[in-house]
């Protein structure tokens, strides 16, 4: 008989929810100050309370990229902490919606904790631009050991740092398209796409009056570019 496994993924994402809305962890002010000491036990210490910042970053950037009915169920569901039931009346929304809802945002946030974003996150630039920012900070905070002579895995450091520039490589893709939206109606769709990302194809058709073929055309153009971009430096998208 097979035992059950929880995944890690799952649990450190609603442990970063929760952390965010209800939180355990005390921050002391001066904890980088000790670490100028170069111990690397203190060293590790700051490590673990730059990912409880990361974390609650994580969660705020995925919580601005919902829908205001999405936002409103999220802080129900982890702020308040209310039952689907409750929840589903007071939106009026079914109780399968929101499920899938929960099932959605955790998987954006476990993305995010490993520093991935999905195929839909291309066209949310703030998504892209918020992970550059977690991985400056990651990366500077490793760089900063191995200058006070801790033992940081090289491999996995440099993984960020190509990860991070695969992020700028990509959101420099999207600025060309937002930069001139009226060059060509391939801009336009990618910008007003980046814009209001929860548009659908048939919304983005009727307000652009280009037929459905081409709006799915363009975005299509434009996921092939992101994943020749993510090949380029040994990465792949998220479904």
């Amino acid at each position: 008989m097979f035992k059950y496994k929880p995944n890690i993924s799952n649990y450190l994402a609603e442990y970063a929810i929760k952390e965010r809305f209800h939180p355990t962890t005390t921050l002391p002010k001066d904890v980088q100050l000790y670490c100028m000491a170069g111990r690397s036990n203190i060293y590790r210490t700051f490590l673990m309370y730059q990912r409880h910042i990361i974390n609650n970053m994580v969660v705020d950037t995925i919580c601005r990229c919902l829908t205001d009915t999405q936002i409103k169920f999220f802080l129900y569901k982890y702020k308040d902490n209310q039952t689907f039931t409750w929840i589903s009346t007071k939106l009026d929304v079914s109780t399968s919606s929101l499920f899938i809802w929960n099932r959605d945002i955790q998987r954006d946030i476990q993305n995010m904790l490993f520093y991935n974003i999905s195929v839909t996150d291309i066209f949310v630039p703030q998504k892209i631009i918020n992970m550059i920012h977690i991985l400056d900070a990651r990366i500077d905070a490793l760089e900063w050991g191995i200058q006070v002579g801790v033992e940081i895995n090289r491999k996995w450091l440099q993984n960020l740092i190509d990860k991070r520039s695969c992020y700028r490589q990509l959101l420099s893709k999207l600025a060309e398209c937002q930069a001139a939206p009226d060059e060509s109606s391939y801009n336009w769709v990618i910008s007003h796409k980046c814009r209001y990302h929860h548009l659908t194809i048939d919304e983005l058709s009727c307000e652009a009056a280009i037929n459905r073929a081409s709006i799915y055309r363009y975005l299509n153009q434009f996921r092939q570019i992101a994943s020749d971009i993510f090949a380029q430096w040994g990465f792949k998208l998220s479904a």
